[in-house]
């Protein structure tokens, strides 16, 4: 070996590679080359000696713990207690993580007196779970065999039926309650609360939590977990998939039957407990230390993390390796997978999940303070680790690399401040003997492989590509496929820096890359100057694989001068997925704000340059510098001021809301067809509508309209959002319709708000109303008719070929709100975007919200799916035989028999948000009214 020092990561990769190839290398001699024996030398030891375990077992060897003792006597207790944490944690996950290739044993239902076992519903490293019926209460329970916990020693079993009765003892209402501790052919079971829905862990495989939902149900959980441990008991075990959740969404925390009493003397040899799954434990239980308080406060935090980003920051393919990284890495910050999420909930997740416990909040109560502080908007009590704590941690995990490098170190994890300091290092570093030269070359290298995206440029200013080893260096890590995805796309960007470009090796990175900030940036960075090269080698993937990967090199492609592929994924059609993956990735992947400006400043499609406008409502405004928030301010207002575009024209206004800029003054426009906007004399925004054809209908029986194809011949223009209540009043006091509205129903906060709880009759009069005030003809004519139904005698015509304003038919408005998606919600079907598109709350009364609040659909309409139900034209036909619905445009006129229900669509902000859609339609009668039911105007043509 080499007298060269080495990284403890180098030391581990030295380690495995000697031992694969036959040549081991003692661990002895590694200690040599990393490190003293002082400070956290055991550490280092023990995570030496159990990473040899692991390779020799891969080998097919059985190393010995009596071995490792004798070889190192001053820490024999230590590895005593990892070699019973490793065997328990592989037996476990064997248990629990059966071969989905080979088919299951068959599990046959215990015969257990008093109870009628029902089926299974679960089975893994700590037991077979049963739904039975207990035949003396007649109630629904669950009953858990219990096994690969407690040997068949009468001793062991002994005591785990104490623990169970104690935990039995508990009485909370997010905790599972346990109502009978038995045994089963020497096995002991326990009796429990059926919990009829699903656990945390299944929730989450469809995606994180929204922040608010996440802290409320955790807040519920620490309240148990503290109850707990008031009583004496920790859990050992917090996971999702020991969490449950009822109907309605009420938590409950399962299996304290695997938590010991905090007074236990018992050790690990004795009880054998399994003491944990590898990703959720903390650093203390991954190596056999006994389990506390604080133990269960660190895998809470996990709990959280994986709430709020959708994986756990410690998940790996294997046990082993989950605790490698459980040990020596920190979980990447929240806001660098989602900067969504607010700054207050990513430093109260963090500490819980501090590698020392000192540094963690000092009991689950304080954690749970702090949640109830962030939901009630109040300042939190825990900071955010500092510039020096960071730097400290770094410096415990390098030593060696980080007396050589000094402040280089803070370089690796992105600390722009101490630029001049790291400059002076690194000269000193460049101006010692030849071995240590190579020796900092080696190490800046590295640091640019492992750095962060927002770090990388900071790391390549420091190489020194004078010296011809650190290009080579670069190649070896940028074609080194054991790295990950990030790290040899770093290497490749160290190059390009130089000239040496690697145009297919960043092509074949991007859709592996994690979709976080800067990633994109630093590509368009160091490769704009190849531009056409690299969109040749991605040329191919923009049009092929899943959307998350086309939408990446679109992107890349769209900032590096080619606009084609990014056209497509935003033109609406069918399939809406391609636009909303757009819109709502553009914040993680974009090529950076400077260049975010000069492209809203460009002729863009306007199809895309409106997707783009969302997106960019969707980054948090304080994420870039002074000038170039102010570069996006200025596009985002000479858009909305000078485009011709309707759509373009509302998506600046929706970016501008989310970023606080004050909406100019309305344009005053001629009213003209050469525009696809148009604003009123009455204040209105009218947008245009082209011609086209869809799918109108549901396969939901429930909407009453079976799907079928209906062409609109001509085009119409559509107020891009709902009638507001300062419009409706100037139309009540002008027509004395005031009286017959329910003001005291409507419970629409502001002027700005839409007008509701209005019915049909009302809504046709505003039409004509508004028509009058701008001089325009009429739309609608009241008439008497000798052929209408015995119930009604007179009723309404509509000329369709007026210029007046009129309530859209049924078509029209399906075919606005649409955009051309055949998915139920016009942006798709994925719940992660709904909540900012639908105003819903699940059967709950709740205030509508501002007109125009939400995200515009790609025609530019505002508010078309949730907030109020619309009323349109259309009779509403209840018998779902027939599509009423004109398979053209409407008809020149139509009767109105007061007698039937008039459709209504959209939904309303008190239904469940899979029912207010696009495709949503329910009825009124014309002469109701509905607290939750408002409406929006249109015109055949703006010109009289």
């Amino acid at each position: 070996m080499s007298t060269q020092k080495l990284t403890f990561s180098q030391a581990l990769e030295q380690q495995k590679s000697s031992w694969m190839a036959g040549n081991p290398v003692p661990i002895e001699e590694l200690l040599g080359f990393i490190g003293d024996s002082d400070g956290e030398a055991e550490d280092l030891l023990m995570d030496l000696i159990y990473n040899e375990v692991l390779v020799r077992e891969s080998i097919g060897e059985q190393p010995s713990v009596s071995d490792y003792q004798s070889r190192f006597p001053k820490v024999q207790h230590q590895i005593s207690r990892q070699f019973q944490v490793h065997n328990a944690i592989e037996k476990s996950s064997v248990a629990g993580s059966p071969d989905e290739n080979k088919p299951s044993p068959a599990i046959t239902k215990p015969e257990i007196p008093g109870f009628e076992v029902l089926e299974l519903i679960g089975h893994g490293g700590s037991g077979i779970a049963w739904r039975a019926r207990d035949l003396t209460l007649g109630r629904e329970v669950a009953i858990k065999v219990v096994g690969n916990i407690v040997s068949v020693d009468r001793s062991s079993q002994a005591h785990f039926r104490h623990e169970a009765e104690s935990v039995a003892a508990l009485n909370h209402s997010a905790i599972v309650p346990i109502y009978q501790v038995g045994d089963f052919n020497d096995a002991p079971y326990l009796v429990m609360a059926f919990i009829d829905g699903c656990s945390l862990a299944e929730r989450l495989q469809s995606g994180p939590l929204p922040p608010e939902q996440a802290v409320s149900l955790m807040s519920k959980i620490a309240n148990a977990v503290h109850y707990a441990h008031e009583q004496g008991i920790i859990h050992r075990d917090l996971k999702p998939g020991n969490i449950l959740l009822d109907k309605s969404d009420q938590p409950f925390v399962c299996d304290f039957g695997l938590a010991r009493k905090l007074d236990s003397e018992q050790t690990l040899q004795t009880t054998g407990q399994v003491i944990g799954t590898p990703a959720y434990m903390p650093p203390e239980q991954a190596r056999g230390y006994k389990a506390d308080e604080l133990s269960d406060l660190y895998s809470l935090g996990v709990v959280l993390y994986e709430m709020l980003s959708g994986h756990s920051p410690f998940q790996s393919t294997s046990s082993w390796h989950s605790i490698h990284r459980v040990i020596n890495h920190d979980a990447v910050p929240l806001r660098q997978l989602d900067s969504t999420i607010p700054k207050d909930l990513e430093t109260i997740c963090h500490k819980c999940m501090e590698k020392s416990g000192t540094a963690r909040y000092q009991a689950v109560a304080e954690f749970e303070s702090e949640l109830e502080r962030f939901l009630a908007g109040q300042p939190i009590v825990a900071r955010p680790v500092g510039v020096a704590a960071q730097a400290i941690r770094w410096c415990r995990r390098e030593p060696k690399l980080a007396g050589l490098m000094g402040i280089a170190a803070l370089l690796a994890i992105g600390l722009t401040a101490a630029i001049t300091i790291a400059a002076l290092k690194i000269r000193d570093a460049n101006s010692v003997s030849d071995a240590a030269r190579e020796t900092a070359i080696v190490a800046k290298v590295d640091a640019l492989v492992s750095a962060a995206p927002d770090a990388v440029s900071l790391v390549i200013g420091s190489l020194d590509f004078g010296d011809p080893k650190t290009e080579k260096l670069l190649l070896e890590k940028a074609n080194d496929h054991s790295l990950d995805t990030r790290s040899r796309l770093n290497a490749a960007l160290g190059l390009a820096s130089d000239s040496s470009f690697q145009h297919q090796l960043v092509a074949d990175c991007v859709s592996d890359l994690p979709l976080e900030s800067g990633s994109c940036r630093n590509i368009t960075r160091y490769f704009r100057d190849s531009g056409p090269k690299l969109i040749e080698a991605c040329q191919q993937k923009t049009i092929a694989g899943n959307v998350d990967s086309r939408f990446r090199y679109a992107v890349l492609a769209l900032f590096l001068g080619d606009q084609q592929a990014a056209e497509e994924l935003a033109r609406p059609g069918p399939d809406p997925n391609p636009r909303t993956t757009l819109i709502h990735n553009l914040k993680d992947w974009h090529g950076g704000y400077n260049l975010l400006a000069e492209l809203l400043a460009q002729p863009l499609d306007p199809d895309l340059m409106s997707a783009i406008c969302i997106g960019v409502g969707r980054i948090d405004p304080k994420k870039p510098n002074a000038a170039d928030r102010a570069a996006v301010t200025e596009a985002l207002v000479d858009l909305y001021r000078q485009t011709s575009e309707g759509r373009v024209r509302n998506a600046s206004h929706s970016a501008m809301l989310s970023w606080g800029v004050p909406i100019p003054d309305a344009i005053e426009s001629v009213g003209s067809d050469s525009k696809s906007w148009h604003t009123t004399s009455s204040g209105l925004t009218l947008v245009r509508i082209p011609a086209g054809e869809f799918t109108m209908g549901s396969d939901d029986p429930r909407l009453y309209m079976l799907r079928h194809k209906v062409k609109l011949e001509r085009g119409f223009w559509m107020a891009d959002r709902e009638i507001d209540v300062e419009l409706f009043r100037e139309f009540m006091e002008a027509t004395d319709e005031a009286s017959s509205w329910m003001p005291d129903q409507v419970i629409s906060p502001g002027d700005d708000h839409p007008a509701q709880n209005l019915s049909w009759l009302q809504a046709i009069g505003f039409c004509n109303w508004l028509s009058q005030q701008e001089g325009l003809p009429l739309a609608y004519s009241r008439i008497e008719d000798d052929e209408a139904s015995e119930d009604s005698k007179s009723g309404w015509r509509c000329d369709f070929r007026s210029a007046g304003y009129r309530l859209p038919s049924d078509a029209e408005w399906g075919y606005a709100a649409r955009c051309n998606a055949t998915t139920r919600f016009s942006f798709g079907d994925d719940p992660s975007v709904a909540l900012l598109h639908v105003r819903a709350s699940n059967h709950v009364k709740i205030n509508s919200f501002p007109c125009g609040s939400l995200i515009p659909n790609a025609f530019g309409l505002f508010d078309m799916e949730g907030n109020v139900w619309e009323w349109v034209w259309d009779q509403y036909n209840p018998n779902n035989d027939k599509p009423l619905a004109s398979l053209h445009d409407p008809g020149v006129e139509e009767f109105v028999d007061f007698s039937k229900d008039r459709v209504i669509r959209g939904g309303g902000v008190d239904n469940r948000g899979g029912d207010a859609s696009a495709e949503t339609r329910g009825n009124y009668r014309p002469g109701s009214t509905g607290w939750n039911v408002g409406f929006r105007v249109v015109r055949t043509t703006i010109t009289k």
